[in-house]
C-alpha cells in the first residue's frame, strides 16, 4: 500500500505491534521511502528505536540509526525529500488527468472496448459493437448481448476475461466515441465554480472515423432510454414481464412461481384481486402476436414507420440544435450575460424538450424489430423459437400494445379469454 496517500496501512500497524512485542528487532527495506513517507509515521518508529526495540537497515539508504540525533536528522531529511517527491508526482498526475478530461481524452485506466488507442478502432471489437447495435435495434436486450459475448469468450479490456453484464454492454454501446462524439463541456455552477467534463458534442470535427453514424447512435440511446433508465431486465424475467396490467387498479401484474404459475396483481402495490393462469395467457398472447404479424394492416403501419430514415435524421438534427442552445446558455451564464435563475429556467426547458424528442425517437426505433416479419406470412412463426425471451417480449409489446386483465366474474372456473383486453397501439 502507498505510504503517502494517508490511508491506514494495516500491515505496517501489525509490524509496529510486532516490534513492541519484541517479536521483530530489525527491519530491512529497499529504501527508506518504502517504509514511510509521512513524518508522523517516522516519529512512531523513532519512539520505538529510542527504546532500543528496533533497528532499520536500507539497501540504498544504508543503516538508519534512529536511536541518536544524527540518525534521526538524516531520516527526517530523507522523509522530507520523499514527501515532496510524492506531492510533486501527485500534482503532475492530477494535472495530466485534468488536461485529458478537458480535451475529451481518456484519463488513464484500461482502453475503451473497441479502440486500440485514442483514434484507431480495434477491428474485431468494432465489428462486435456494430453487430451488437444492430441486434439491439432488432429487439434484443442488453442481457442477450452479454450472454452471447460471454459464450463466445469475448474478453473485457479491464480483466481479459469474458465477464460481461447488461450494465457493461450498455457502457460499451453508449460510448459517444463510437459516433465521434466526444468533447468537453464547461458547466458554470451557481456558486461560481466551473465543472469540466467529457460529453457528446454537436460542433467541430473529430480527428477519428466513427464506428457508427450519429443517427444510429442516437436511435439506440433513445431506445435504451425507452426500455428503462438502466436498461436492466428483471432477474425473474418471463415472456410477459412488464406487459400485463390489472384492469381494476392499473398496476403491473407479476408472475408467481410454483407448480401452477399465475399472473397476479400484487398486494400492497396493487389491489391484489386479479389473477389469471400464466401458461394459457402466454399462449393466447403469443398466438395473437403471430397472427397479427401476418396481417397486411400491420405491415402497412410498419412500412410507414419503417421510413424512419428521414424522420429519425430530423429528430437527431433537432437534438443537435438543443445541444447547441444548452451550450450557448452555459457560455452566456459563464460570461455573466445570463443570471443563475434564467440559466436554470433555460436549461430545464431545453432538457424537457430533449426528453420529449428522445421519447419520439425511441418509439420510432422500436418498430425496427418488426421490419423482417410484418406482413410476411409465417415468417415470424418460423423464427419465433430461435428468438430470445427478451426479443419475443419486445415484439409482443410492439404488436399488441397494452394488455389488461379483467377480474373474473366467477373465480375458480375455466380460463376465460374474454378477460384479456388488448389495446392495439399501432393498427386496428
Amino acid at each position: 500500500m502507498s505510504a503517502f496517500d494517508g490511508k491506514r496501512r494495516a500491515a505496517y500497524s501489525k509490524l509496529l505491534l510486532a516490534v513492541k512485542a519484541g517479536d521483530v528487532t530489525r527491519i530491512v527495506v529497499y529504501h527508506a521511502d518504502r517504509l514511510y513517507r509521512k513524518p508522523r509515521e517516522l516519529e512512531d518508529l523513532v519512539d520505538l528505536a529510542d527504546q532500543g526495540r528496533v533497528q532499520v537497515a536500507s539497501v540504498h539508504s544504508g543503516e538508519l540509526n534512529l536511536g541518536n540525533s544524527d540518525g534521526r536528522l538524516v531520516a527526517r531529511m530523507l522523509i522530507a525529500v520523499a514527501a515532496k517527491e510524492s506531492e510533486d508526482k501527485s500534482r503532475r498526475v492530477k494535472r495530466a488527468k485534468q488536461q485529458a478530461r478537458d480535451e475529451g481524452k481518456p484519463g488513464g485506466g484500461p482502453r475503451p472496448f473497441g479502440w486500440r488507442d485514442l483514434t484507431n478502432p480495434e477491428p474485431k471489437e468494432a465489428t462486435l459493437i456494430v453487430q451488437a447495435i444492430d441486434t439491439l435495434l432488432a429487439g434484443a436486450s442488453l442481457g442477450d448481448i452479454a450472454r452471447r459475448w460471454n459464450a463466445a469468450d469475448v474478453p473485457q479490456p479491464q480483466t481479459g476475461r469474458p465477464r460481461w453484464t447488461a450494465d457493461g454492454i450498455r457502457q460499451v454501446v453508449s460510448n459517444p466515441r463510437h459516433a465521434a462524439l466526444i468533447g468537453v463541456r464547461v458547466e458554470q455552477r451557481p456558486d461560481g465554480a466551473q465543472r469540466r467534463y467529457a460529453r457528446p458534442v454537436v460542433t467541430g470535427k473529430a480527428s477519428w472515423a466513427p464506428i457508427i453514424d450519429r443517427t444510429r447512435w442516437e436511435r439506440l440511446q433513445a431506445l435504451l432510454q425507452q426500455r428503462g433508465a438502466s436498461g436492466r431486465v428483471p432477474r425473474r424475467r418471463s415472456l410477459l414481464t412488464g406487459l400485463v396490467n390489472c384492469a381494476k387498479c392499473g398496476s403491473t401484474m407479476s408472475r408467481t412461481g410454483g407448480p401452477r404459475r399465475i399472473w397476479r396483481c400484487p398486494w400492497g402495490i396493487g389491489c391484489g384481486r386479479v389473477s389469471i393462469d400464466a401458461a394459457r395467457l402466454e399462449l393466447l398472447l403469443t398466438e395473437a402476436t403471430l397472427k397479427r404479424a401476418d396481417t397486411a394492416s400491420l405491415a402497412t403501419v410498419v412500412r410507414q414507420q419503417g421510413r424512419h430514415g428521414k424522420d429519425a435524421a430530423d429528430l437527431v438534427r433537432k437534438l443537435e440544435e438543443l445541444e447547441r442552445r444548452l451550450d450557448s446558455a452555459a457560455e452566456s451564464y459563464a460570461g455573466g450575460r445570463l443570471d443563475a435563475r434564467a440559466f436554470e429556467r433555460a436549461s430545464a426547458t431545453i432538457q424537457r424538450e430533449q426528453r420529449e424528442l428522445q421519447g419520439r425517437l425511441g418509439r420510432l426505433t422500436s418498430m425496427t424489430a418488426l421490419e423482417p416479419y410484418a406482413g410476411r406470412l409465417g415468417v415470424l412463426r418460423s423464427a419465433w423459437p430461435t428468438l430470445s425471451v427478451d426479443q419475443q417480449r419486445a415484439i409482443i409489446g410492439i404488436v399488441l400494445g397494452r394488455v389488461t386483465i379483467q377480474r373474473a366474474a366467477h373465480p375458480g372456473r375455466a380460463f376465460d379469454p374474454g378477460r384479456v383486453q388488448v389495446q392495439r397501439s399501432h393498427a386496428k
